[in-house]
């Protein structure tokens, strides 16, 4: 998680200067782009059950990863209005379906005395780098334009999501 929230936020960081001042997308379309990824959480929300009665977390979570960066890499080289949607639909749809998943797991891995711990150790461990990942796509923007971190970013989540065939997840 720790790589796949760095890129995630490379990407998060730039996306809105990137849809107006780059793209030129108009105020009311960066609004209709949100809107329309936030009904797609919904929608990937009632996909994870689904899902898991058909495939491993390690598989959903795998997948999940892949075709999520996959989307953001896509993101940052389109500049059509409608593929910047379903660009963005398809990884919000895939971040929705991963995050049960990992809950789940951390919850069925966890002894029950060190849950919060793990929890807070986990979230701690996530989220260390965001701050510096805003940084450096900012500082990256500046120098190469507002789609250069947004690939950097989906490039990473793509790598992290290897991460996930690690056989201690092939247990829960």
């Amino acid at each position: 998680m720790l790589f796949s929230v760095f890129g995630t936020t490379l990407f998060l960081t730039m996306m809105v200067f990137h849809l107006k001042d780059t793209i030129m997308l108009a105020t009311t379309e960066v609004g209709w782009l949100l809107s329309f990824g936030g009904g797609s959480a919904i929608v990937g929300s009632f996909i994870s059950p689904w899902l898991r009665k058909h495939f491993s977390y390690q598989m959903i979570l795998f997948v999940g990863g892949v075709i999520g960066g996959s989307s953001i890499f896509l993101f940052g080289m389109t500049s059509t209005f409608i593929w910047l949607v379903l660009m963005n639909m398809v990884g919000i749809v895939a971040a929705s379906i991963q995050s049960p998943c990992i809950i789940t797991i951390r919850q069925t891995l966890t002894p029950k005395h060190l849950l919060g711990r793990v929890q807070a150790t986990s979230r701690f461990m996530t989220w260390v780098l965001m701050p510096f990942a805003a940084l450096l796509a900012g500082w990256t923007a500046q120098h190469f334009g507002t789609a250069m971190p947004i690939k950097i970013g989906g490039v990473l989540s793509i790598l992290a999501s290897f991460l996930y065939l690690h056989p201690a997840l092939k247990t829960s």
